[in-house]
């Protein structure tokens, strides 16, 4: 009687012991399973960018900010932008933080402009606005002839170009702290431009952001402009380049 109970109590424990191992077996599978799927997929990634930069010669490209004086960057977080950027292009594709391009092309810019408008003038005075021509710091569209123009003799092959356009700002005078707090919609548009491809453009992604801030004066708009390219640069899985 005491035998046949004991031994009801050990197939019970017995029992309960192989589904408790079983289980633990199962998590333990499912979760090896996923990493080696992850791993895989990382290193299918992998070889497919290597794979597209076989036989290519390698690329260098410049970031170029086009803002229209919002979101100027230090080179610290510029350097940061590029990083970011450097992991989503092909491998064959080196993109570089250039300080000295990105004042380069906004001269180069700004020299077309006052050309084009000087020109407009001579012939058509009436089509040239003088209030517009005097203010310092226009630039011209950054179009396939500008950037054929301008990259012909550069070192650079062509360059990851992100366009800050301004949709909407709201400020509001924080009474606690002191200054003023903004909310910045933006719209943030990455293209890419090859010298080498007849497409010039490429068109990679267009989202709107929103960045906030805080400043005691009214530049708080820029601060906040600041803060879109990474958001933006977080949603983008990859760069296309051709």
């Amino acid at each position: 009687m005491n035998i046949s109970l004991l031994g009801g109590i050990d197939m019970k424990l017995l029992s309960k012991l192989t589904v408790f191992f079983m289980m633990l077996l199962f998590m333990t599978t499912s979760v090896t399973c996923f990493a080696e799927s992850e791993n895989k997929s990382s290193f299918k990634d992998r070889i497919q960018s290597i794979q597209q930069g076989a036989g290519r010669n390698q690329l260098r490209f410049a970031f170029y900010l086009d803002s229209e004086g919002h979101a100027n960057f230090e080179q610290k977080v510029l350097d940061e932008v590029v990083n970011s950027i450097q992991e989503k292009v092909p491998s064959y594709v080196t993109v570089q933080g250039d300080g000295q391009f990105l004042a380069d092309l906004d001269l180069f810019r700004e020299t077309k402009y006052d050309e084009l408008m000087a020109q407009m003038q001579a012939t058509n005075p009436q089509f040239a606005v003088m209030g517009d021509y005097a203010e310092s710091g226009k630039k011209v569209k950054l179009t396939k002839p500008i950037l054929d123009e301008f990259l012909k003799d550069s070192e650079y092959d062509g360059i990851v170009l992100a366009r800050v356009d301004v949709a909407q700002v709201k400020q509001n005078w924080n009474l606690w702290i002191g200054g003023i707090d903004t909310k910045a919609e933006l719209d943030v548009t990455l293209r890419v431009f090859n010298k080498h491809s007849q497409k010039g453009y490429v068109f990679n992604n267009r989202q709107r952001v929103i960045g906030k801030s805080h400043a005691m004066m009214n530049g708080s708009t820029d601060r906040a402009a600041r803060k879109a390219i990474p958001k933006a640069l977080e949603k983008v899985k990859s760069i296309t380049v051709e």
